[in-house]
């Protein structure tokens, strides 16, 4: 058990370990410690045995709201909660949306942030039925990226603590390499995976890599499934190529997404990432 700010809520944390049975006996020891709402289970097929539970309300993250349990509430990305996006930020349905999420190290920013914004430029001058969604982690960050974006006139939204809304309504999202690129995967916002560094650091680092691919989806399914865009390969000609490549794949996004989410079990994004930096 334990203590956050508020000492009217206490966390009690269980690992499901992905499956109903377990799913199941867990909720049971809840329901005897007379416990009434539940955030999970991540994954549909461990609602299977919910509805044998009285006492308790789940919030499950599955995407799927057919035939689940009435005690659970399916808070997932779906076509409701997608025009629920759509209304909180005053969007037009009408529009296409892209998400770039340029990163939120200082030295990100400065490496990355620059072709991103070339990228916007051009692709939206050919494709003006865009708009381009930015999340950002934290306040500070948005006033960063509001400050650079802020005479150019370019079509972007830039929002704090917004980057799961934003991609459930985004066709494919443009992210530099880190944690973000594994989430937008399991959301079935297939990423374009992008990094660049400084030569002396990338010289480094290449050298100690022992794999082909540095994008978390990429590392999980042993395959380079996401295109990845290093180095001198990412700029704005190869960033529109990747957009034309990644869309013709966008119908297995969801069937991806469900194997991540298999090979996600029992782990948390920054968990996985740290497992996956030790190949």
């Amino acid at each position: 058990m334990y203590d956050i700010s508020n000492e009217n809520i206490k966390i009690y944390p269980k690992d499901s370990k992905g499956n109903a049975l377990n799913t199941y006996l867990s909720a049971k020891e809840f329901e005897e410690e007379g416990i009434k709402i539940v955030i999970g289970p991540i994954f549909y097929e461990s609602l299977e045995r919910l509805n044998e539970i009285n006492n308790i309300t789940f919030i499950s993250l599955t995407n799927k709201t057919k035939k689940i349990p009435s005690n659970t509430i399916a808070f997932g990305i779906n076509t409701n909660s997608q025009i629920d996006v759509l209304k909180k930020y005053n969007l037009d349905e009408d529009k296409k949306y892209l998400s770039v999420l340029p990163g939120s190290r200082a030295s990100e920013l400065q490496d990355m942030l620059p072709v991103y914004k070339e990228f916007i430029k051009e692709h939206s001058q050919e494709n003006n039925e865009y708009l381009y969604l930015i999340p950002a982690a934290d306040k500070k960050l948005m006033e960063v990226l509001k400050k650079s974006f802020h005479e150019s006139n370019l079509p972007v939204l830039i929002k704090e603590n917004s980057m799961r809304e934003f991609l459930s309504i985004s066709e494919l999202s443009i992210v530099t390499s880190g944690t973000a690129s594994l989430e937008s995967a399991v959301l079935g916002c297939s990423p374009i995976i992008c990094y660049k560094t400084n030569f002396i650091n990338y010289s480094i680092i290449s050298r100690m890599l022992k794999v082909d691919n540095i994008g978390l989806p990429n590392l999980l399914l042993d395959n380079r499934y996401f295109v990845e865009l290093l180095q001198n390969d990412f700029n704005k000609k190869n960033i529109k190529n990747a957009i034309k490549e990644t869309l013709l794949l966008k119908e297995n996004s969801e069937t991806i997404a469900e194997s991540l989410k298999e090979m996600l079990k029992g782990r948390g994004y920054s968990d996985a990432a740290r497992e996956l930096t030790l190949i």
